[in-house]
């Protein structure tokens, strides 16, 4: 058996990886990277609450720089740019996209603890305000959670493949 043919068995995850394969994988990291940061300044929670002065209910939306936002925003605009960086040089080390992987991690993380309680994000509860409220989550802190968490997990692929070569 030929070398060749015995590293097309042992590796066959990386058969047929063209350079435009690669680039789209990298694409989708930096949108991600992207989306995580534009759902940072979007409404994370969106609440109804009923007025002790006159029982009206009233209904807003807090925004993610309200809270935890503002630390996601500025972790997602460095993997932004890291992440950039590793496409415009392509022979840069994998240490640089793992960087951005990490905070990438770190804003899905943020964003799944957000989303667990929404409640307690700064702004939702006002006290002596409001008689009952309710919050349910916001279009942001969905964008942030899953698009950090789907361009982790692509970062994670690329550096592997990187390592197979």
């Amino acid at each position: 058996m030929s070398q060749l043919h015995w590293d097309l068995i042992k590796f066959p995850s990386t058969r047929g990886n063209s350079p435009s394969s690669e680039f789209a994988v990298w694409l989708i990291c930096f949108t991600g990277a992207v989306l995580a940061a534009i759902g940072s300044v979007s409404p994370w929670a969106n609440v109804s609450g009923e007025r002790f002065i006159d029982d009206r209910i009233e209904r807003f939306s807090v925004y993610g720089t309200v809270g935890d936002g503002d630390a996601t925003l500025i972790l997602a605009l460095i993997s932004c740019f890291l992440i950039l960086w590793r496409i415009v040089l392509p022979r840069t080390s994998s240490f640089v996209p793992a960087i951005a992987a990490v905070l990438l991690l770190v804003i899905a993380v943020v964003g799944m603890l957000n989303w667990a309680d929404v409640s307690h994000i700064p702004g939702v509860y006002e006290p002596g305000k409001y008689f009952r409220s309710g919050a349910t989550v916001g279009w942001g802190l969905i964008l942030v959670t899953v698009s950090s968490a789907i361009a982790a997990s692509s970062l994670a692929y690329q550096i592997w493949r990187q390592e197979l070569r």
